[in-house]
């Protein structure tokens, strides 16, 4: 939501900005443009906490979308090791490394989604019962 209010912020002074101009007598395409650089650097300068907080937001986004994406690459990676390893007659008995890796990979991905938390979201089990 802090991303949310943020972008809200901005397009607030961005309106404002123009509502200025337009009411002086500018009403052309430069006024748009005008209100675009000014909204602009009014926010920059004003919502600077508003700005790292919808950064921070973002970048927990981002980072729990990497480690979800890493951790299935590995799990990948350690399904065709082992379908390799049939197809040669070669099946290893235990763990590989790369099972190992991909195990440590899921349970960091899940250890980080109980930290950060999805803002708003159900469990699993609950969305199915909606339904």
């Amino acid at each position: 939501m802090k991303v949310l209010a943020y972008w809200g912020a901005r397009t607030g002074i961005f309106f404002v900005v123009l509502i200025a101009l337009w009411s002086v007598g500018w009403r052309d395409i430069l006024a748009v443009i005008a209100a675009v650089i000014v909204g602009w650097l009014i926010s920059y300068l004003a919502l600077p906490a508003m700005r790292a907080r919808a950064n921070a937001q973002m970048d927990s986004w981002v980072t729990r979308s990497h480690d979800r994406q890493h951790s299935e690459d590995l799990v990948e990676d350690a399904e065709a090791e082992s379908l390799a390893g049939e197809a040669t007659g070669t099946t290893d008995t235990g763990d590989s490394a790369v099972e190992a890796d991909a195990i440590d990979a899921i349970d960091a991905t899940d250890a980080t989604d109980a930290a950060v938390g999805a803002v708003g979201a159900e469990p699993v089990e609950d969305q199915n019962k909606a339904l």
